[in-house]
């Protein structure tokens, strides 16, 4: 409320005393902010307080009682949901989290879980029946009874049916046990690779797959030859994911015959091989070059 009494225009910005509506303290605001509002707030928390309360007198003049008591007896003695009490007080259940809002502000403990669930179908038969019915629809429809059997026939299938029969699983065991079931020729793309592959383009030659060495073999030779090397520079000892690369001792373009030989493969990090051919070049590397590199490597790290 506003305390004494003041003539000011409705555009004035001079301060007039209020008393908050909530707490009872007494502030300065604007006049044109006092006259457009019906409710005086000190600060947030009072303002929220009187939005609340006011919230909750229009929900009680709507229900014609006491909120805490209408709610309790509804929810609580009568087992009705949430969606039932929206439908009896706004006409519709989709108001029913509004509904769930009140019950818990004013204290009531909500369902939760399976006690939820069951109370929906406490004398609910045309729910039921109309659950039914539905439920028949879809699995007499064409198209369900085709997905149905594709599904019976895939692997997912054979593979739920299967840990079913068994023993109840821990969960590292069935991650395992698909893990398992998905390499060799449970893998889906097992043996198609070259012409059979997804990503196969026939508009690509033999030359250009050689050249950007996207071939299988070179991918086969290039996994040995990091096996060989326990996947470590065999330059500097740098065994870091993804900083290796697969070198040719004699070079990959001028000695064909021995692309894909694991013992022209050796392997570096990415530094040492940059700094191998920083210093040989690209092109016509030889495996005299390479333990050059190396003896002159050991040299430089005794001095």
């Amino acid at each position: 409320m506003i305390l004494g009494e003041y003539n000011y225009s409705k555009g004035s910005n001079k301060k007039v005393k209020v008393r908050c509506d909530n707490c009872g303290k007494i502030f300065e605001k604007p006049y044109r902010n006092v006259i457009k509002s019906k409710q005086h707030s000190c600060c947030k928390e009072c303002n929220t307080k009187l939005k609340q309360e006011k919230a909750l007198k229009e929900f009680e003049d709507k229900i014609g009682e006491e909120a805490y008591t209408y709610l309790k007896r509804e929810y609580i003695d009568n087992k009705r949901t949430t969606r039932q009490i929206s439908k009896d007080v706004y006409g519709t259940e989709k108001n029913s989290p509004n509904i769930a809002s009140w019950i818990k502000k004013l204290g009531i403990e909500l369902r939760h879980g399976s006690e939820a669930i069951k109370t929906q179908w406490i004398n609910n038969d045309e729910r039921r029946k109309q659950a039914s019915e539905t439920a028949k629809i879809i699995l007499c429809s064409e198209e369900n009874r085709k997905k149905l059997n594709k599904f019976k026939t895939s692997k997912k299938y054979k593979i739920v049916r299967k840990t079913k029969t068994k023993t109840r699983m821990t969960k590292e065991e069935f991650h395992k046990f698909l893990s398992e079931s998905r390499k060799g020729s449970g893998n889906p793309m097992y043996g198609r690779r070259g012409e059979l592959s997804p990503q196969w383009n026939p508009n690509r030659s033999h030359e250009q797959r050689v050249k950007e060495r996207k071939t299988f073999e070179y991918a086969q030779w290039r996994k040995s030859v990091f096996d060989k090397d326990d996947y470590t520079c065999q330059c500097c000892g740098d065994n870091r994911g993804g900083n290796l690369i697969a070198h040719h001792l004699n070079s990959y373009h001028e000695h064909k015959e021995e692309r894909y030989k694991i013992e022209n493969g050796i392997t570096l990090c990415e530094k040492c091989h940059k700094e191998f051919h920083h210093i040989y070049g690209y092109g016509n590397n030889t495996k005299e070059q390479y333990e050059q590199f190396i003896n002159n490597i050991k040299l430089r790290d005794t001095v």
